[in-house]
């Protein structure tokens, strides 16, 4: 649905962003 649709895009975004701080 809409809502999990949603907080998956949150998810990725949320864990590429950690990713990029341990990456720096």
């Amino acid at each position: 649905d809409l809502a999990g649709i949603m907080a998956g895009q949150l998810g990725i975004n949320y864990s590429s962003q950690c990713l990029d701080l341990e990456k720096s």
